[in-house]
């Protein structure tokens, strides 16, 4: 299920790259949207729900598209992401003997064709060798659902685990230019105060050392269609 919005500059390769998956993610778009989104949706032939939300973030459409779905367990993806082969095929075999509400997932940040182990994306404690876990898999039926900025948009109390080599590649650096990201980061400050201020690392790695991003080369070639179709920011 992939929350969207005025996301027409990158919907088309990520639609092809599904198409090469074999898979038809269902589409939530925000009402608000005022560019070609919808036609590139509709010429792709994807599914799509539009919903109005109250709150300019994923956050308050993901619940809204929710309501919709039938499927057992959901997997949230945001417009600029990818889930890897390995992620759906355990998703495959794991989730019909699974019962926690929701299961944390590995994000990898993809930039010039590798992915930032910086160290402040291992941010769980309880699992210092997972590479930014969030819990995007959850139960539609089973969750407390959220809307404040900066979280997946349900409460992750009970979350379980994937494998931290089952993830799913975030190309938000890649999609948008350097003035798009600081542009988001404004519109999350005027949303809440820290809201942009506070996720500046996360959001403009030009503004980082290097070696503290530590870009280390994906262990799968298979997003290379994807990665050479968006190209550089």
């Amino acid at each position: 299920m992939i929350p969207t919005r005025d996301g027409g500059g990158w919907l088309a390769p990520f639609a092809r790259a599904y198409a090469r998956l074999g898979v038809r993610p269902l589409y939530i778009l925000d009402a608000r949207t005022q560019d070609d989104s919808r036609d590139i949706l509709a010429r792709f032939g994807c599914a799509v729900i539009e919903v109005a939300a109250e709150h300019d973030r994923g956050e308050d459409v993901l619940w809204r598209g929710a309501m919709h779905a039938d499927a057992a367990w959901l997997l949230r993806i945001d417009d600029d992401e990818m889930p890897s082969r390995a992620l759906l095929r355990w998703m495959a075999d794991a989730l019909p003997g699974r019962s926690e509400p929701s299961i944390h997932v590995s994000c990898r940040q993809a930039w010039h064709g590798g992915y930032s182990r910086m160290e402040d994306f291992y941010f769980n404690h309880a699992r210092p060798d997972f590479l930014m876990p969030q819990p995007r898999l959850f139960r539609p039926d089973r969750v407390r659902y959220v809307t404040d900025l900066h979280t997946t948009g349900i409460d992750p109390a009970g979350a379980g685990w994937a494998p931290p080599d089952k993830f799913f590649l975030h190309c938000d650096w890649l999609v948008r230019d350097l003035p798009a990201r600081w542009a988001k980061l404004r519109r999350y400050e005027a949303q809440r105060a820290g809201g942009g201020r506070d996720f500046v690392a996360f959001s403009i790695p030009e503004m980082q050392d290097p070696e503290r991003l530590r870009i280390t080369p994906l262990e799968t070639d298979e997003f290379a269609p994807l990665l050479a179709e968006i190209g550089r920011p």
